[in-house]
């Protein structure tokens, strides 16, 4: 078996899933320009003006790529700690190439960067599995969490997981 053509052939599905997966967010993007009155985008005081004559449009905040949906899921968090006060616990989740749920399914020649839909459904499922601990009160009964997904630079996802509990569960004590 040539390891180069698997090797390729890694990079090649890289590509078909970029293709695959820039004429659906324009589709997402051409809805939302299309239908700025449906999104109220015109109730916008002053912003209406400057959009219509430099031609432009809002993203609306459910639109996971756009600015406001960031800024929407920052405002949500602040409301937790707001609410939650400090943070008790933190913790990182980071992902393992060699996990056996990834190398069992790789083909000779290939690494978990070669297929990054691996790497992100076998992430994602062992995600859920450690929140679902931790609200099932592992460490104590949960007043609220936050988490963020990033990547690192060779393509595996981690999470940062901020975990507020409640008062009759916050460590008090070092030991």
């Amino acid at each position: 078996m040539d390891h180069n053509n698997i090797f390729h052939g890694g990079r090649l599905f890289q590509q078909y899933v970029v293709d695959a997966w820039a004429p659906i967010e324009q589709s997402n993007l051409n809805w939302i320009h299309q239908n700025q009155t449906r999104l109220r985008a015109d109730c916008y005081q002053g912003l209406t003006d400057n959009i219509l004559n430099n031609d432009r449009w809002l993203l609306h905040s459910s639109f996971s790529s756009g600015p406001q949906h960031m800024y929407q899921m920052l405002q949500d968090s602040l409301a937790i700690c707001r609410f939650c006060l400090k943070p008790d616990l933190f913790l990182m989740m980071t992902a393992n190439g060699s996990w056996p749920e990834i190398t069992e399914n790789l083909l000779p020649g290939q690494s978990a960067v070669d297929h990054p839909d691996l790497v992100a459904h076998v992430f994602y499922q062992k995600q859920q599995a450690l929140l679902k601990k931790v609200r099932a009160g592992y460490y104590g009964k949960v007043a609220g969490l936050v988490y963020t997904i990033e990547y690192q630079k060779r393509g595996l996802p981690h999470m940062h997981l901020l975990i507020f509990l409640e008062a009759e569960y916050k460590i008090r004590m070092v030991e």
